[in-house]
């Protein structure tokens, strides 16, 4: 992407112009199960995963979504996308836009990244 938001232009496409019609999932009691089990786990990835299993253990005729394809339709029917950006330790700033080269926060000066792994390894983890 050109924007320096992170968004494809598809992201960026249903931002601008969202649905303008509702979404429904209450046809469908096993997607519906999916959808308000997804959202209502802290951990998404692997406590769905985690879940997923354990439902379809209990029930092996029903069809549950995966991880990957549950978030795909909550993406569909929210219309927005996950950003991921670094962010200071302290919060004073979110390391995007014209913060993103720099390597240390511009308000206390911590650094963008662990030193220990940057300095053992040469690795830039936040």
């Amino acid at each position: 992407d050109n924007s320096g938001t992170g968004l494809s232009p598809d992201a960026t496409e249903r931002l601008r112009n969202p649905p303008n019609h509702p979404s429904s999932i209450d046809d469908d009691p096993e997607l519906k199960l999916a959808v308000h089990l997804y959202l209502a786990l802290n951990n998404a990835n692997d406590d769905y995963t985690k879940a997923a299993s354990a439902i379809k253990e209990y029930n092996n005729d029903m069809k549950f979504p995966s991880h990957p394809q549950i978030k795909s339709l909550v993406l569909q029917i929210a219309g927005v996308k996950e950003m991921k950006h670094h962010m200071c330790l302290n919060t004073c700033i979110g390391f995007t836009a014209p913060f993103a080269s720099l390597n240390q926060c511009p308000e206390c000066t911590e650094p963008q990244y662990n030193q220990e792994v940057f300095e053992a390894m040469g690795a830039k983890v936040p």
